[in-house]
């Protein structure tokens, strides 16, 4: 008999029902208070010997931060699925997000660099986060849409998705795009479900999971197959804060833009534009290796130390290159925009780039107020999406 759940969210103020589960995901809630624990034990007074414990500790059937990319085993996504192969490859192993974080959680030196505690906090938490917790969204969503045809371990794998990225309102990814939304002008429209938070990533992810699992319920494999389907826009979504994040702090870390951003907050800017660079490169280069080589030679210089040369190139020369990778990641321009002037209400510091006017395989269209990019959608779907 299916356990039914329904998890029971407070985001920006509204309390409401949001995604109703048809299998058991209390491990993965758990998942959700181990980020929170973790980033508890790396507060005012560091102590990573607390944060290990609880970055190693096990949840339910065994699952833990340290392992939440543990693929192969039992109920667990297949290696070879999407994203994951694909940051494996790049990467060239399976454990990438703890080769990187292991080393920060044990030495202040790690990987040859030399790391104040803000410094470390904030590499271990967001490639925890972003290399860990929202890959392993990634994977079990496209490990749904690969195993549709077994309903119970399709809709098993996508209630674990929703569970991993909601779990932490505090530091999970789902905070992310919270984070980010009034950052780059992204919130939802008033008129919008706003369940799911202010964050218009958040209002349109949270209408594809419920989407896909009527898809799923309803037997309809075909609309899960193929290209730009709502999977890969669920992927894609996820993303787009991981990608404004990158560009917020190039932004802040080119010199050459101090005298708007006033040198932000110092070298802790290069320190996070690599962590959020890292979750999102794989998939940039294996969409342009010349741009995922820009992103390397400009955020990737945290060994020169804060008195190095950070985005040698210039930020307008990163902006190019990610923007140029748009729409290969399945993302639009008005997905990500730009960052809010501070000074300048409604304006944003540089001009995003823009869509194009036509799509030939691609439909946009408007369901809930919110753009999908489904292309030559089925019947059912398109039913659901004009409901």
């Amino acid at each position: 008999m299916k356990l039914f759940a329904t998890l029971c969210l407070l985001v920006g103020g509204v309390d409401s029902q949001l995604y109703s589960y048809q299998s058991s995901v209390s491990a993965l809630l758990d998942i959700g208070l181990q980020i929170e624990k973790v980033n508890a034990a790396l507060g005012s007074s560091a102590n990573y010997t607390n944060a290990t414990l609880e970055y190693e500790s096990t949840v339910g059937s065994g699952l833990s931060l340290r392992y939440i990319l543990n693929c192969g085993q039992p109920q667990l996504p297949a290696c070879t699925t999407e994203p994951f192969s694909t940051h494996v490859s790049h990467w060239f192993s399976q454990d990438y997000m703890h080769s990187f974080v292991g080393p920060i959680l044990s030495d202040a030196t790690a990987h040859s660099w030399t790391l104040d505690d803000d410094a470390r906090k904030e590499l271990i938490m967001k490639s925890m986060v972003l290399e860990g917790v929202l890959m392993a969204v990634q994977a079990r969503v496209q490990a749904s849409a690969d195993t549709c045809s077994n309903t119970q371990t399709s809709l098993r794998f996508l209630d674990e998705a929703w569970a991993l990225y909601s779990g932490s309102l505090s530091d999970g990814p789902i905070r992310l795009a919270e984070k980010r939304a009034p950052q780059f002008l992204t919130e939802a429209a008033i008129h919008e479900d706003h369940s799911a938070g202010q964050s218009r990533v958040n209002v349109r992810l949270l209408e594809t999971f419920k989407m896909m699992q009527s898809l799923v319920q309803s037997g309809d494999c075909s609309s899960l197959s193929g290209t730009n389907t709502p999977a890969s826009r669920i992927i894609s979504l996820t993303r787009v804060p991981v990608i404004q994040g990158m560009l917020r702090e190039a932004f802040e870390s080119d010199p050459g833009r101090r005298n708007v951003t006033g040198g932000a907050d110092g070298f802790i800017e290069v320190v996070e534009g690599w962590a959020f660079t890292r979750a999102v490169l794989p998939a940039i280069d294996a969409c342009n290796a010349s741009v995922a080589q820009t992103l390397e030679r400009n955020l990737g210089n945290i060994g020169l130390g804060p008195a190095g040369a950070h985005v040698p190139d210039g930020f307008d020369v990163v902006l190019e290159a990610v923007e140029s990778t748009y729409s290969c990641l399945g993302i639009r321009c008005d997905d990500v925009n730009a960052m809010a002037d501070p000074w300048r209400t409604g304006q944003t510091l540089w001009e995003p780039c823009t869509d194009p006017t036509t799509t030939t395989t691609t439909q946009v269209m408007e369901t809930s107020g919110s753009a999908l990019l489904l292309p030559m959608l089925s019947v059912p779907l398109l039913a659901l999406l004009q409901a």
